[in-house]
């Protein structure tokens, strides 16, 4: 074989290498970018609606329009989470009652992003008996809408391009005008100590947070008072008691809350895992409030579950509300208590 073979040969082989190269990089990101789309968490929240009223005067059309809240969470994957837009129906009982559409977006890595759309619809026909239907669900606070959300995927990390994909999710929603609760992390202490090997001894914790309430109804709603409890994973590391509070018509209301205990007994492994990451600022916490009704002599619970994320070491990063889920007797229907109600 003579110099210019050698060369040929040795291009040939680099040639080889790069396309191979570049397939195989071609096949991770295929793969990375569909377990994306997989593991992406979606949520979604009804912020407010209107024009459903007409139907509580005996009107057999409707023209509706509702404020949707869709939060999406991407997963820790090498690309942006990428979507071309979606279309978004709401309907009852089968029948489309409002329509919208949602641009292109894109979510950072292990990001989050909350998304606004406003569906509507206009003069839609619904028959006496679905009238009839619908007045007694709202008036009884049981009226559902069902939020059908179908998402188109792009072919390359753009919103922008061609539309190759889709999938659809469902959401039931319920129509009421319950007050909106979140939380927002102040602070804690407690939580930064780690033991040493074998450590057992008690720990004495406290928090501080603020419980906000959005009162959308057209008169005020009032409690008595509350219990709260916070857990770090599945062990409950304090407790408090919430004060008496109104929120006035469409008010909102801050209600500060501070949770202590002494003597919490932990295992040595879950301190370990607290301490770490305290200091990597991400102790995820559960705060479970349940509030008794003030203002119609009923004293009927609302339990609430909020999800917040604390530290205090390099990693925290500024405090931020994070929506609670709120249960009561007109949407929460169970034979088996949840292992949070037990303790209230």
């Amino acid at each position: 074989m003579d110099f210019w073979e050698a060369v040929e040969n040795n291009v040939r082989l680099a040639l080889y290498a790069t396309v191979m190269a570049s397939f195989l990089t071609l096949m991770v990101v295929c793969v990375v970018a569909s377990s994306g789309r997989r593991n992406t968490k979606f949520s979604m929240e009804l912020a407010s609606f209107e024009g459903l009223n007409a139907t509580i005067a005996g009107d057999t059309t409707v023209s509706a329009a509702f404020t949707l809240k869709m939060r999406v969470e991407s997963p820790g994957v090498l690309l942006l989470w990428c979507s071309n837009g979606a279309e978004v129906v709401v309907s009852y009982a089968g029948i489309a009652l409002a329509w919208g559409d949602l641009p292109g977006f894109c979510v950072e890595r292990s990001g989050e992003m909350e998304l606004t759309v406003k569906p509507w619809g206009r003069g839609v026909g619904l028959s006496e008996e679905l009238r009839r239907r619908l007045d007694t669900e709202w008036r009884a606070g049981t009226a559902q809408m069902l939020v059908h959300v179908k998402l188109f995927y792009s072919r390359s990390l753009s919103p922008a391009d061609d539309i190759y994909g889709t999938s659809s999710h469902l959401y039931h929603l319920k129509l009421t005008d319950a007050p909106k609760f979140s939380v927002e992390f102040r602070g804690a202490t407690g939580l930064d100590a780690a033991p040493a090997h074998d450590d057992v001894a008690p720990i004495s914790t406290a928090f501080n947070f603020t419980l906000h309430a959005a009162n959308r109804r057209q008169v005020d709603r009032c409690y008595r008072h509350g219990e709260a409890v916070v857990r770090y994973s599945g062990y409950t590391v304090a407790s408090a008691r919430t004060r008496a509070f109104c929120v006035g018509t469409k008010e909102a209301r801050d209600v500060p809350v501070v949770a202590w205990a002494e003597g919490v007994g932990l295992p040595w492994s879950i301190r370990e895992r607290m301490a770490a990451d305290w200091q990597a600022g991400a102790v995820d916490l559960e705060v479970d409030v349940k509030l008794l009704r003030g203002d119609d002599g009923s004293a009927r619970p609302t339990w609430m579950s909020c999800k917040v994320k604390a530290g205090g070491g390099s990693g925290a990063k500024p405090s931020r509300t994070t929506r609670c889920t709120a249960f009561g007797f007109q949407n929460w229907a169970s034979d088996i208590t949840p292992a949070w109600m037990q303790y209230f």
